[in-house]
């Protein structure tokens, strides 16, 4: 008996020290996870914040987060009409006497890298962006799109009417490198893109220039918006955050089941040059590097339908969408690590209406 006791004796801090061991390494690995959670959240909030923005600025002319005055141009036809309205002076009506037009200074989310879904090398992470700017600031080894005589991302005079609702002109004010609002409806894509070979950059920043896990959707600069090309890739990162949802280009692997396409077929993509309505015609696995979906130029009718009829034999489907040599198309591309882990890629292509 007395034996006995003595092994109970020693067998009870070896086990109280397994507990605990246990106990630190759970610990260990799920405080980093509500820490990516946290931070994936906030990156979310801040895009769906700029969506909801850039709308307002399209539909009221008001520009959040600037004191307006009574003589700006921006707001000079809105306010002479409501003036005129009800004898009113407009500019109470928008800012009534003592109220505070001054937005708060937004709040950089935290920092996290990313694997790169156009299969690149993703660059070590760049220093934050500094919060107290509301527009763009370009950070470290990134410089914005500028071609030589011009703007970066020189915009035509006028912008188009889009489907998107987004404002294209307050988008390039606050990134020079933007040239397209992305929206899928039924789904969360609703974001700016880009137009940068800078990818190591746009795989690790937000469309503010905040350090971000979403990173940015992104066109390669070879990509054509202004005549437009017969092809335009967008690329982007895909993002499961079990209290945001399905960000950036996730809700694409949705598209694998062809119940989804019946309710999701429509895309819609305002550039600063043209705007386009989308529908979905082939979606199609594959590993990197075995064909480039982002082709941007063809030499021919035949070479252009033959990139089409490409896509349509690898589709997991058939839509029975048809594509002709005078189309054009958009093609979405981001990881699918169900099908091919790191070199897995998910393809959504699309003909314009």
């Amino acid at each position: 008996m007395r034996r006995n006791n003595r092994k109970h004796r020693k067998t009870w801090p070896v086990v109280t020290a397994a507990a605990v061991l246990i106990l630190a390494g759970g610990i260990t690995v799920i405080v980093p996870i509500l820490e990516d959670d946290q931070e994936i959240m906030e990156e979310a909030a801040e895009y769906a914040d700029l969506a909801d923005r850039v709308q307002q600025e399209h539909s009221t002319g008001v520009l959040p987060g600037f004191t307006v005055s009574p003589q700006d141009d921006l707001l000079s036809a809105i306010l002479y009409e409501q003036e005129h309205e009800n004898n009113t002076p407009a500019y109470e009506q928008v800012h009534p006497p003592n109220e505070d037009v001054t937005a708060a200074t937004p709040t950089a989310a935290p920092a996290i890298s990313e694997n790169d879904p156009a299969g690149l090398n993703t660059a070590a992470p760049q220093p934050a962006a500094d919060t107290s700017a509301q527009h763009f600031t370009a950070q470290p080894g990134h410089q914005p799109t500028v071609k030589p005589g011009a703007s970066p991302t020189a915009a035509p005079t006028t912008t188009p009417a889009g489907n998107t609702g987004a404002d294209l002109a307050v988008c390039q004010e606050k990134n020079p490198d933007f040239v397209a609002w992305l929206k899928i409806p039924g789904t969360n894509v609703n974001y700016p893109v880009v137009l940068s070979d800078d990818t190591d950059y746009y795989l690790t920043h937000s469309f503010t220039g905040k350090q971000s896990k979403l990173g940015t959707l992104f066109s390669l600069k070879k990509t054509d918006y202004e005549t437009p090309g017969r092809n335009i890739a967008i690329y982007g990162h895909h993002i499961t955050n079990t209290s945001s949802g399905e960000l950036m280009f996730r809700p694409l692997l949705s598209y694998k089941k062809q119940s989804f396409y019946e309710k999701h077929s429509t895309i819609y993509l305002d550039s600063l040059y043209h705007t386009g309505i989308y529908k979905v015609f082939a979606v199609v696995n594959l590993v990197k590097g075995e064909w480039d979906p982002s082709t941007a130029s063809f030499a021919s009718d035949a070479d252009f339908m033959a990139f089409v009829l490409q896509a349509r034999a690898r589709s997991l489907y058939d839509t029975g969408v048809e594509v002709t040599a005078a189309d054009r198309i958009l093609t979405l591309i981001t990881c699918d690590r169900s099908y091919a882990a790191a070199d897995g890629r998910l393809i959504v292509l699309a003909v314009e209406q």
